[in-house]
């Protein structure tokens, strides 16, 4: 996306708002998910975010971890891994490229759907011993 009069966001997409970069973590609706570059997320609506003076969409950038947090790190070691181990998966599903992978052909976001996608992890998942629902996942 090189146009920065670009109306098609993905996640994984960068954006700028004036001076601040940030890249698209999630789309759910007409809000959007924003992670900026000291990891910090927040949420706009779409409609706004396509008007706010300084808006400009840039190419994808590969996703980053969210910041350990004190929700997590009140946890013990094993579970802070399980956790940020599951969040690496999840980061795939919604943008197609798992953070310490390289990207891999069954979560493209241009070719397969998110239900797809889902039904891809589930099945690795399965294969890695980590079997889990669709609900739990």
């Amino acid at each position: 996306m090189n146009d920065g009069n670009a109306r098609v966001l993905r996640p994984g997409h960068r954006i700028a708002l004036g001076q601040d970069l940030y890249t698209i973590i999630q789309l759910n609706g007409t809000t959007v998910t924003l992670q900026d570059q000291r990891g910090e997320l927040s949420a706009m609506l779409l409609g706004y975010l396509f008007t706010a003076p300084g808006f400009k969409a840039l190419d994808a950038a590969p996703p980053r971890r969210a910041p350990q947090d004190g929700r997590i790190s009140v946890l013990d070691e094993v579970e802070q891994q399980r956790i940020r181990w599951l969040e690496g998966h999840l980061i795939e599903l919604e943008t197609g490229h798992h953070p310490e992978e390289p990207p891999r052909s069954a979560y493209d976001i241009d070719v397969h759907t998110a239900d797809e996608r889902e039904l891809a992890k589930l099945a690795e998942l399965k294969a890695a011993g980590r079997e889990m629902t669709q609900r739990h996942l």
